[in-house]
Parts: C-alpha cells; sequence; structure tokens
C-alpha cells in the first residue's frame, strides 16, 4: 500500500510505499534525501499540492546529476580497489615468505657457512620481509576500504587517506601503479559536485514533522 507525502525540500508530491515509513527516502526531483515518518496525506492536500507543483518543481538542468557523479567515480574506484587488492596480496606473499626464511634458515648450519651470513643476519632479512608484507597488508586494507567508500560516498577522510597511502613506495612496484591512481582519486575529489554527494551523504536526514 502506498502513500503520498511532500517532500520537506522542495514540496513535490511523492508516492510512497509503506516499507518506506521511518526509512530514508529520496526525492527524484531535488535528490533531497529525508525520514517519511508522516502517516501521508489526505487526496484533498495531494490534490491541493500537486496544483502548486508545476511553479515549484526544480528545472531540469539544475537538478543533481547524481547518476553521473556515481558513473564518475566509478573508474578510479575501481582503479584504487584493484591497486589495494594487488598491494594486498603482495603484503600477504612478503610476509609469508619472511616466516618461512626464517623458520627454514634461522638455525641451518650449511646455509650459514654457503652465504656467510650468521643466524642474526638471517633473521634480521626475514624481519625486513615481515615487516614489509605487513606494511602491504595494513596500506592495501586502507585502499579496499577507502573504493568502497569512494563507491557510496562516505567518508571522504578515509578516501583520501587511501588515495595517498597508494602512492608511497610501500611495496616494490606498487608506487609505479598508486601515483598516477592517487593523483586522480584526490583531483576527483576536489571537484565540487562529487564534494557535494559526500556532504550531502554524512548530513542528516531530515525530518518532515
Amino acid at each position: 500500500m502506498s502513500f503520498a507525502m511532500p517532500c520537506p525540500r522542495c514540496q513535490c508530491v511523492l508516492d510512497l510505499d509503506d516499507e518506506e515509513k521511518t526509512h530514508r527516502a529520496w526525492c527524484p526531483n531535488c535528490g533531497a534525501r529525508f525520514i517519511a515518518n508522516e502517516p501521508g496525506l489526505s487526496p484533498a492536500q495531494v490534490e491541493e499540492l500537486r496544483r502548486r507543483e508545476s511553479d515549484r518543481r526544480v528545472p531540469r538542468e539544475q537538478r543533481p546529476r547524481s547518476d553521473a557523479v556515481r558513473f564518475e567515480v566509478e573508474a578510479p574506484a575501481t582503479a584504487l580497489k584493484v591497486h589495494g587488492w594487488f598491494t594486498l596480496g603482495c603484503g600477504i606473499l612478503l610476509g609469508t615468505v619472511g616466516v618461512l626464511f626464517a623458520v627454514l634458515f634461522a638455525d641451518d648450519p650449511e646455509f650459514h657457512k654457503a652465504e656467510k651470513a650468521t643466524r642474526g643476519e638471517v633473521l634480521l632479512v626475514a624481519g625486513m620481509q615481515l615487516a614489509q608484507g605487513l606494511c602491504g597488508v595494513v596500506t592495501g586494507t586502507v585502499m579496499v576500504v577507502g573504493a568502497h567508500n569512494l563507491t557510496r560516498f562516505e567518508r571522504i577522510g578515509w578516501v583520501k587517506a587511501a588515495a595517498v597511502v597508494g602512492m608511497l613506495p610501500v611495496v616494490t612496484g606498487c608506487c609505479l601503479l598508486g601515483i598516477p591512481v592517487g593523483v586522480w582519486t584526490l583531483r576527483l575529489l576536489n571537484r565540487p559536485e562529487v564534494h557535494e554527494r559526500f556532504d550531502r551523504r554524512a548530513a542528516p536526514p531530515e525530518s518532515v514533522l
């Protein structure tokens, strides 16, 4: 069963479903998001508001280009996510190699003699590989989460951190991919229409009282 209620921003009459009560509703005319917690309007009120609606309707050229903005962020978000998963995988691989290197060769006298290395040196190399692997895991996770937030227009600070972290040469070779992806993402975040989507998402929903 549906019910009608006006948008709190542009007063456009919206036909909402019952499941949208007490949930976030969206106005296709002006792009406002609000909590639809009213029981609805009577038929006479709906008719009156619809008569006024033509004068209050936002022109098409002034409506927010939500779909266009979402389409524009998909490519850098995908690139950031791929870079993040690549860094995460490299980090896991390096960490695993470091652990295996320590387990297999730390107490192997033949390896020490052949490579002219002490046990401390072997553990130092293994520790460096493990530390680099852990850094790759952390930075890769930050980038993957940042890419997810970018597609949802949430936590712009986290997205910026993911773009900056992606440009750091944490894992060998990853910085070659991370620099253009990070610059691309940061430039996109500076665009007013993209920043507006983050601000709108972060703002608390308006309640119709």
